[in-house]
C-alpha cells in the first residue's frame, strides 16, 4: 500500500512517542508482529481510547537485528549486547511497558498492516 509523506511522517511521530508492549515472531513464515500503545485522541476530539494498544504486522520480513545497550543511547562506549530471535520476546517483556530506548530493533520488510481501535 502507499502511504502519503504527510502519512509517513504523521506515522514516524505516533511510533516515537508510542510504548512498545510485545512482540511476536515467526521466521518460517517471515512474519513478525509487533503490538503498541499509541496516543491517540479522536479526530473530533475527546479522551484517548481506553484500550490504547494497535498491532503492527510486517510481512515478508527479510531481515531482522536487535541489540540491547547497556547505558545512554549516546553512550559510545557502552556495552553493546547482540539479541537472538528466540530471545527477543522476553527481552521486551522485561521492559514491562517502560520505554525502550535501549533496545535497537531493524525489521526489514515489504508491507504493513496495522490493527486495533486506538
Amino acid at each position: 500500500m502507499d502511504r502519503s509523506t504527510q502519512e509517513i511522517a504523521d506515522f514516524g511521530v505516533a511510533l516515537n512517542e508510542a510504548t512498545l508492549v510485545g512482540i511476536e515472531l515467526d521466521p518460517a513464515k517471515r512474519w513478525a508482529g509487533l503490538t503498541l500503545a499509541v496516543l491517540s485522541l479522536p479526530e473530533g476530539g475527546g479522551p484517548q481510547p481506553s484500550d490504547p494498544r494497535i498491532q503492527l504486522i510486517l510481512q515478508p520480513v527479510g531481515r531482522l537485528a536487535a541489540s540491547l545497550r547497556h547505558g545512554s543511547w549516546d553512550d559510545e562506549h557502552a556495552r553493546v549486547e547482540p539479541v537472538d530471535l528466540d530471545r527477543l520476546p522476553a527481552v521486551v517483556a522485561v521492559f514491562d511497558q517502560q520505554p525502550v530506548y535501549h533496545l535497537d530493533l531493524r525489521i526489514w520488510f515489504d508491507d504493513l498492516r496495522i490493527s486495533g481501535e486506538a
